[in-house]
């Protein structure tokens, strides 16, 4: 089988990506301990274990909360049909397919970031209130504008980046 063009490309992204992050799981390797001191365990406090084993409980049904709020939403967009109804405005906005992908991927990212901000904004407030967390809610809102600014601008850029290729290829 031999791999010509574009498949050949995305065929030596894939291995280097793989390779790349199995470089970084060895760099996570366990912390060095001095010989002289064994570690058998770590052991909270009655009080620390309990407020811990609450936290633990709270977060995963934060997690699970926000996973399956995400399913009940992308269902939302199927049967509501929001994906066409942003490739219309985007079709409305401009004729040229490559820029109705800029303006529909952004869109559509937002659309489905924004509805799940309430549970974020539960979780940092956790972090406060069981002192795990000292960042103000200004920092904590700037943190999170920037990181909704990366998703969209890689995530555009790689769904439209791949949306040319398969444009491209036969």
């Amino acid at each position: 089988m031999v791999l010509k063009g574009w498949n050949r490309v995305l065929l030596i992204s894939a291995v280097l990506l793989y390779s790349a992050a199995a470089l970084g799981q060895d760099a996570q390797a366990k912390p060095i301990v001095p010989p002289d001191r064994v570690i058998t365990g770590y052991t909270l406090q009655p009080d620390q274990l309990a407020k811990a084993t609450i936290l633990h409980r709270v977060r995963v049904r934060l997690m699970i909360g926000k996973i399956a709020f995400g399913f009940v939403l992308l269902i939302a967009f199927l049967y509501g049909r929001v994906g066409p109804r942003i490739r219309d405005l985007a079709g409305n906005m401009t004729k040229r397919m490559g820029f109705q992908g800029l303006i529909y991927v952004p869109l559509l990212l937002l659309a489905l970031i924004i509805p799940q901000l309430p549970f974020d904004i539960y979780g940092h407030h956790l972090s406060l209130a069981y002192g795990l967390s000292i960042q103000s809610w200004g920092s904590w809102f700037g943190d999170l504008g920037k990181s909704i600014a990366l998703i969209v601008f890689i995530g555009s850029g790689a769904i439209c980046g791949v949306y040319a290729i398969i444009r491209r290829s036969p």
